[in-house]
């Protein structure tokens, strides 16, 4: 299974450290994006607001651990090749090659299923942003909030199925889900600094955050993808609108 940080090789530059990223705040603000929970956080996601879950479990025995990320691979790859509908526990056991035993035992279902890899693969999300993106510490505010877009529209696009399974279960609306707060407070932080970089005056970022983040939903993405577009076609438009938004003088 090729991990998240894997697929963005390409928009590694030299490696910006979390303490780069968001300690380089405005001289003027005394505390740090609200997103980022206390300074004792960084290096970990204790601290930030993304899918509303307790403190993490007792670590794993190893068979344990190896056993679920087996079973968390077979359903990646069922994924690529069939709809979640047509997924059966046994054949996420067959591919995984464990018993139904060990499967039950882990996941009471597909729901579970679906939910364990989502969260796993948003974790992979957040580190790498929190490592920077992939950019170095010279990179202007710009062109981390083009990586930071481009980041989370590859997500959507890798995991449109999972998304499409979570909003159609989902209760209550996606837009106070931790997960969506999350990502609204990073894009609204690096709209802030972009503008100001730019001597721009001040707009309000949040609502600004919340309009781009309406071209990532996956119902949206997949209609597009199904009427022929193609992924770089979507991306490139989406980033485009995105930073004309962030630097236009008249907003």
């Amino acid at each position: 299974m090729v991990r998240f940080s894997q697929r963005f090789s390409t928009l590694k530059f030299s490696g910006m450290t979390k303490r780069e990223i968001f300690l380089a705040k405005d001289p003027k603000e005394n505390e740090l994006p609200a997103f980022l929970g206390p300074v004792g956080g960084f290096g970990s996601k204790a601290g930030l607001r993304v899918l509303g879950q307790p403190a993490p479990r007792p670590p794993e025995r190893k068979d344990a651990a190896r056993n679920r990320r087996r079973i968390l691979d077979a359903v990646q790859q069922l994924l690529e090749q069939k709809d979640i509908e047509e997924i059966c526990m046994d054949s996420v056991a067959k591919a995984a090659g464990v018993g139904k035993g060990t499967l039950y035992r882990r996941f009471a279902n597909r729901a579970e299923l679906c939910h364990a890899l989502l969260h796993e693969n948003t974790a992979e999300l957040q580190d790498w942003v929190l490592a920077g993106c992939g950019l170095g510490g010279k990179a202007t505010w710009l062109h981390r909030l083009e990586a930071l877009l481009t980041g989370l529209m590859t997500f959507v696009f890798d995991n449109q199925k999972l998304l499409a399974e979570a909003f159609r279960n989902a209760r209550g609306s996606s837009y106070n889900h931790p997960a969506h707060l999350w990502q609204r407070d990073a894009v609204a932080m690096y709209l802030a600094r972009s503008r100001q970089e730019k001597g721009l005056k001040p707009i309000d970022t949040a609502l600004c955050a919340e309009f781009i983040l309406v071209g990532t939903q996956s119902a949206l993405v997949g209609a597009l993808l199904d009427r022929g577009l193609s992924r770089e076609q979507i991306l490139a438009e989406f980033i485009r609108g995105a930073l004309a938004a962030a630097v236009d003088p008249q907003t």
